[in-house]
């Protein structure tokens, strides 16, 4: 286990992490203009065929699903920098403790603590789980009262 930073190389290191994270959302930003700048190569005037439609189709769906990806990676380094300028950045804001190093330079813009996103990401987990199973117990309620219905309908 590594010794805690002093407030000094705190300081430090959310100094350096601040510098990191501007010029990640820049990067991001540039990504995100380049892919949305129009296409003047086009396709030569030929016609397509469906192969080259599907795929250009797939890539354009794939661009979408990153782009978005992009987006709310830009809208979590916000809000780091938000709490950074708040001076509450590398405060879990579930449990109130200070967020480890090692996991700030990992995730920059994280919000939680280990333990606390664990236990989140487990409860997610266990309702999913219990959804699944909820959806499964109605399945076998629903249809066969609706058999027993239309059954006795037509005695």
């Amino acid at each position: 286990m590594t010794k805690p930073l002093t407030s000094k190389s705190r300081r430090e290191f959310i100094a350096r992490t601040n510098e990191h994270l501007k010029s990640m959302k820049a990067g991001l930003v540039h990504e995100l203009a380049a892919e949305f700048r129009p296409d003047n190569a086009g396709t030569g005037g030929g016609s397509l065929d469906t192969a080259e439609l599907a795929s250009m189709e797939l890539e354009q769906n794939m661009t979408v699903i990153l782009s978005k990806r992009d987006r709310d990676r830009i809208i979590e380094i916000d809000h780091a920098l938000k709490r950074m300028a708040e001076a509450n950045y590398g405060m879990c804001e579930a449990c109130g403790f200070e967020i480890t190093t090692e996991r700030l330079k990992v995730m920059p813009f994280t919000r939680h603590c280990r333990d606390c996103k664990q236990d989140q990401e487990r409860e997610a987990k266990t309702h999913y789980r219990g959804d699944d199973r909820e959806q499964e117990r109605s399945k076998g309620v629903g249809s066969s009262s609706a058999e027993d219905e239309i059954n006795q309908q037509s005695k």
